[in-house]
């Protein structure tokens, strides 16, 4: 394979400059009767086969898939079919190879899904998994079944092989998601993502390096702490309930922390809210007065007051980082029971009924809802695809929610949102038996 394209542009002092990448956002209704909301997507430009994809930025996943589309140029179709479900939603194809590019950066022969059956997923045209090879259904699906990062190494991430293929280029990216002036994450919001030197480099001297987890496949990191109102939340709580249940899981991770063992967060950025434990979600919510919970389809969701605050943050390496309010709740048209319009607000940060995959596991997801609140470095080091790591992947966080100025941009933002909506709904008036879960 040919090298890529490299990147021309070099920093004060002749220093690598970061390819930075500055993407868009994209909303789609979810198409609920009684309660509509916005999925948030964070997207990028990519080129295959010579034709140009909005791509959704996840890095919850390993897996680079599109639609099938009329004219693209695949250099090669296999035989090879690929099926990978999400929390909502799967797509289904072949395994294909064409050029890939994302800026200046050039894959001659880059392996993807070539989708060509999907359900709840048809308005994305693919999605970029920023994961490791190993979590990836691409490379294990691949009759030739590589061991190492090497240029010919096709059936591996576009990431791994414009890190292979640029060995002056740091492997490392950043994420920096946006939200809108109104608060919510919208079409006039965006976000940026580096490839290579993080950008601003100066907002991570002195950061520390989170190690990811080595038993897991994804960017995952053990968690410190969880913090409402300056009051700790009990993680031995969570551990204890899934104790029994976790006994034979292999993601049970032995590093030591707050209660012995640590809870593993994973950072997703292909997810609009968050998954943590019920009893996690209760703590953040149950305290807002007004609030109201209820279980839908077996999953339990927390409806509040539309001006309803709290101070919520979390802990990595030794640092806790603050979510903005305006990323605890998120502001839902609904109807009363005589069926007329109404606006609800209900919690973002949802617990794990909701979510059988990973109900019984010592895993938490925090998704865009957490992730708009600080700068991320993925540093990928020199991760192997038989399992270890040769120069372990770490993460990096820099906060950019300020709390002396979180309180008077929500309530500017939040009434700005409400400006010309239906009569807020008391949560109380929310009936659980027929409302849809957000």
């Amino acid at each position: 394979m040919s090298a890529p394209t490299s990147r021309s542009s070099t920093a004060a002092g002749g220093e690598l400059a970061p390819f930075v990448l500055d993407f868009d956002v994209k909303r789609s209704v979810s198409g609920i009767p009684a309660i509509d909301r916005d999925d948030v997507v964070y997207l990028a430009n990519v080129t295959v086969g010579g034709q140009p994809f909005l791509v959704q930025l996840d890095t919850g996943s390993a897996d680079f898939w599109i639609h099938k589309r009329e004219g693209m140029q695949v250099s090669k179709q296999t035989e090879q079919r690929v099926k990978i479900e999400y929390g909502t939603g799967w797509v289904s194809g072949n395994i294909a190879f064409a050029p890939f590019t994302v800026g200046d950066f050039q894959v001659p022969s880059q392996a993807f899904i070539n989708v060509d059956a999907s359900a709840d997923l048809d308005d994305l045209d693919g999605i970029w998994g920023l994961g490791f090879d190993r979590a990836s259904n691409i490379h294990s699906a691949s009759s030739s079944s590589l061991t190492s990062h090497s240029p010919d190494s096709s059936t591996l991430t576009p990431l791994t092989n414009i890190f292979a293929q640029t060995p002056m280029t740091p492997n490392v990216l950043t994420l920096d998601l946006s939200r809108s002036a109104s608060g919510d994450a919208s079409s006039s919001s965006s976000g940026t993502f580096t490839i290579g030197p993080y950008m601003p480099a100066a907002r991570f001297e002195g950061v520390p390096h989170v190690p990811v987890a080595e038993t897991s496949g994804g960017w995952e990191v053990a968690l410190d702490g969880m913090r409402v109102n300056g009051q700790p939340f009990d993680l031995n709580t969570s551990m204890s309930a899934l104790a029994t249940a976790v006994k034979k899981r292999w993601r049970w991770d032995k590093r030591q922390g707050q209660g012995g063992q640590n809870i593993n967060v994973l950072l997703d950025s292909g997810t609009s809210f968050a998954l943590v434990d019920d009893a996690a979600a209760d703590f953040i919510y149950g305290g807002m007065q007004g609030a109201k919970s209820c279980v839908i389809d077996g999953g339990k969701y927390w409806f509040v007051p539309c001006l309803a605050t709290a101070n919520v943050s979390f802990g990595f390496g030794g640092r806790f980082f603050s979510v903005h309010p305006l990323d605890l709740t998120l502001v839902m048209d609904a109807e009363d029971l005589d069926g007329e319009p109404r606006t609800v607000c209900a919690g973002v940060f949802t617990g794990k009924s909701s979510a059988p995959d990973i109900r019984d596991e010592p895993l938490w997801v925090l998704g865009d809802a957490f992730m708009r609140n600080v700068l991320t470095a993925f540093h990928f080091g020199r991760e192997t695809l038989e399992g270890g790591f040769d120069g372990a992947p770490t993460v990096q966080m820099a906060s950019k929610t300020d709390q002396a100025a979180v309180a008077t941009e929500f309530r500017r933002a939040r009434w700005e949102a409400l400006r010309g909506r239906p009569k807020m709904m008391d949560p109380v008036d929310v009936d659980c038996a027929n409302v849809p879960h957000p």
